[in-house]
């Protein structure tokens, strides 16, 4: 589940993303929930069909920045977003933007069978769904991070029990990826 904070023609919204790895999509605005569904990735500029609770809307997405405002249009309406900035410490903006240095390989980091994102990035590529198995090394999915794509590796044998992320999704050091049981 991830928690977000937006502003929506300048009114603030609490968002919550459920069940980010099954389709329709389960998104909580304001503790209400719906049912979102998408014909395909959603990026700058290209109207996409989505279904919201079963409902068709077409929206697009001009110059998505999560730092700055940017604009959705809905079915010819346009909304002004901006995600709110959150004060981060010194030391939280020093991991963000320090390479990492290991003295061996990264690998993703599995603690009670869910293998979670060892550092922030967008998911650009997902290898395994529900019910998959899997091999020790195996790759799970593609994780891109400052220009860099890196793969998430199984760290155990398993079968893929959840799938927490999909496709073009932004994710933070520690998030769970996919729980292999």
């Amino acid at each position: 589940m991830r928690e977000h904070r937006v502003r929506v023609n300048n009114k603030e919204h609490e968002v919550r993303l459920l069940d980010m790895g099954k389709t329709p999509y389960r998104v909580e605005v304001d503790d209400k929930t719906y049912k979102v569904d998408f014909s395909n990735e959603i990026t700058d500029s290209t109207p996409v069909l989505i279904k919201v609770n079963g409902k068709r809307h077409t929206v697009e997405i001009n110059k998505f920045n999560k730092d700055a405002p940017f604009h959705i249009k809905v079915n010819d309406r346009l909304f002004k977003v901006q995600y709110e900035r959150r004060e981060r410490t010194p030391s939280q903006i020093m991991e963000t933007i320090q390479p990492t240095l290991k003295t061996q390989p990264v690998k993703s980091i599995a603690e009670r069978n869910t293998v979670t994102a060892f550092m922030p990035g967008r998911v650009v590529l997902l290898k395994v769904k529900l019910g998959d198995s899997v091999k020790v090394g195996d790759t799970l999915c593609v994780l891109e991070s400052m220009k860099m794509e890196n793969e998430i590796t199984a760290p155990k044998a398993g079968v893929v029990q959840e799938v927490k992320v999909s496709e073009g999704l932004m994710v933070n050091k520690g998030e769970p990826l996919v729980i292999i049981k």
